[in-house]
């Protein structure tokens, strides 16, 4: 018997970290808006709909705790799963 998995895209995997560093630094909405540039409703759907951050504010969100390199690495990770994908 196999098992089913769920495909988690990329977005939401980039997504997902950036929940974490903002919870590791107790971090609100509305710090996190702060941050992106936006309002915490922006955050919000941001939230709902991450493959719709513009790579602007995806990069200012990455920004919480990452260096440059870093944030590289995390691009480059999500774009090769999302190569592997098609």
């Amino acid at each position: 018997m196999t098992s089913a998995r769920t495909k988690i895209s990329p977005s939401r995997k980039l997504w997902s970290f950036i929940e974490m560093l903002a919870h590791r630094r107790e971090m609100s909405d509305e710090d996190l808006a702060g941050i992106a540039h936006c309002s915490e409703r922006t955050v919000v759907r941001d939230r709902v709909e991450p493959e719709k951050i513009p790579l602007a504010r995806l990069m200012r969100y990455l920004s919480i705790g990452l260096t440059g390199n870093e944030i590289m690495k995390a691009i480059e990770f999500a774009y090769a799963e999302k190569e592997e994908d098609t």
